[in-house]
């Protein structure tokens, strides 16, 4: 008779849950981001992107993706259009409107040198205290907060963030917090490796800001040291600029010069450019041939691309040396999502 009725709970359970047959209605926010989704990736033009964007994300400020689109109306407008009070007009008002912690931080530190540079500094610290609500900020949450503290001059929150960091970069206190991870031994050094390089840049920029020019500058030749790089030696990490940032203030603007070149040529051109142009305009007296000298850094710095094999889209490998042939080759990575 228990066994019966266990079994009758467990049929009413799964009717209840289907809706005795009928599917429930639609969420209206996934049906107004479906159709926001496709509108977008259709669009035009960049203008028109935003647009929807702006539309979407002021109806819907809670749902779990408008965060990430939202800062499409802060690059838009702050950046392309110069117009930083449009990006904060649209953006400001969802932080109130948003109940998760975690994209409402990650929103705040992208908005937080835009209300800055208007003249409204908008106070992370609320913001992290709801995500620590739930447990320690993440990682990513603490690259996000230092990045933003670094833009807006707290550098007592960049560099308590950046140490914080430091402290949980080592393969036991990764592994303490990802107790379920099957990754081995050495896979768990080099994502430890990575957040110290991600944290010492900021720890460094920090430390120089307050005064302690010695300690950054040390902590810059460490972060140096172990640096992680791309195919054409840039930092994922913004080290270079403010290393070189740190030079020109000390007068040393020719190896500032060196220094951002590689930044200035082949990374992030928005961050990296400005810098460049004052160190050059030091060392040369004026702007003038600004752009000749990026090229001959561009002709300095850039590598040989290695040979390598992939398959094309009928499986059949192919290398670079097959291809190029002594010929200008065009190479395009495509990346299906």
């Amino acid at each position: 008779m228990a066994r019966s009725g266990r079994w009758c709970i467990v049929v009413a359970l799964l009717v209840a849950a289907a809706g005795c047959g009928q599917q429930s209605p639609e969420d209206p926010a996934e049906a107004a981001y479906a159709a926001f989704r496709d509108a977008y990736l259709d669009a035009g033009s960049r203008a028109e992107q935003v647009a929807l964007v702006e539309s979407f994300v002021t109806e819907h400020a809670g749902h779990r993706s408008a965060a990430y689109y939202a800062t499409d109306v802060i690059a838009y407008y702050a950046g392309d259009l110069g117009q930083p009070a449009r990006a904060y007009d649209v953006v400001a008002p969802m932080l109130s409107r948003m109940t998760d912690p975690g994209p409402r931080l990650y929103l705040a530190a992208e908005l937080a040198p835009v209300a800055a540079a208007l003249g409204q500094p908008l106070d992370l610290g609320p913001f992290i205290a709801a995500v620590e609500v739930k447990g320690p900020l993440s990682l990513d949450d603490r690259e996000s907060v230092m990045s933003a503290a670094c833009e807006v001059g707290d550098w007592p929150l960049a560099a308590g963030h950046a140490e914080a960091v430091l402290a949980r970069s080592t393969p036991e206190a990764w592994r303490a917090d990802h107790p379920d991870s099957d990754l081995d031994d050495d896979e768990v050094a080099k994502l430890a490796q990575r957040w110290r390089a991600t944290a010492l840049p900021y720890l460094g920029w920090a430390l120089y800001n307050k005064g302690r020019t010695e300690e950054a500058l040390a902590m810059f030749e460490q972060a140096d040291a172990e640096r992680v790089n791309d195919y054409v030696g840039v930092s994922q990490q913004p080290l270079d600029r403010f290393w070189a940032s740190a030079l020109l203030r000390e007068g040393d603007a020719a190896a500032a010069l060196d220094r951002i070149s590689r930044e200035a040529v082949f990374g992030d051109r928005d961050q990296a450019l400005p810098v460049f142009r004052q160190a050059w305009a030091t060392v040369s007296g004026s702007e003038d041939g600004l752009d000749e000298q990026l090229w001959q850094a561009r002709e300095r710095l850039a590598r040989p691309i290695d040979d390598f094999t992939l398959p094309d889209y009928s499986g059949r490998q192919r290398s670079l040396a097959e291809l190029r042939r002594g010929k200008v080759l065009l190479l395009t990575f495509w990346f299906p999502t």
